[in-house]
């Protein structure tokens, strides 16, 4: 089920919360940890990033790849930065940021992006990605890039 993001995890570890109050207890007063949505920075370009998919053999034979939404962000001290908006078969669809040594060879993936609208927030991405039918199908029925090609068409 999908509700209002209120926070983005930037730091290691799991919080399962519904509202603002309860992410803020779960933190125990690390405020560093999380970012709250409504002071976060606005998103600048939406991209497709693509990377060979960590699937065994069979990944490697068919030549499978893993692809994100990568949303790069103006933060309020004019520094820039990047996040994810990711689909996978363990934990559905998720923010995060790139993993330790986590590398995207189609970065940005040719005529998969654009620049966004000035004053675009993240809730505004969520909300667009949310409402695209593969956000709430199962990975056997549409996978990553099925994820990512309906949000781009739905922003």
């Amino acid at each position: 089920q999908a509700q209002k993001v209120w926070a983005v995890q930037l730091s290691g570890g799991s919080i399962h919360a519904k509202d603002l109050p309860e992410v803020m207890r779960s933190l125990q007063g690390d405020r560093r940890a999380f970012v709250p949505l409504d002071t976060m920075s606005r998103v600048t370009r939406v991209e497709e990033h693509c990377r060979h998919a960590n699937l065994g053999l069979w990944g490697w034979i068919f030549r499978l790849k893993h692809s994100v939404l990568a949303l790069k962000l103006k933060r309020p001290d004019d520094q820039e930065d990047v996040l994810y908006l990711d689909k996978n078969a363990d934990v559905g669809v998720s923010w995060r940021k790139a993993g330790p040594f986590e590398r995207f060879s189609e970065a940005p993936r040719e005529h998969h992006g654009f620049d966004a609208v000035e004053g675009t927030a993240l809730q505004d991405v969520w909300d667009a990605a949310v409402s695209t039918p593969s956000f709430s199908e199962p990975q056997e029925v549409s996978n990553c890039q099925h994820f990512v090609r309906e949000s781009l068409e739905e922003l």
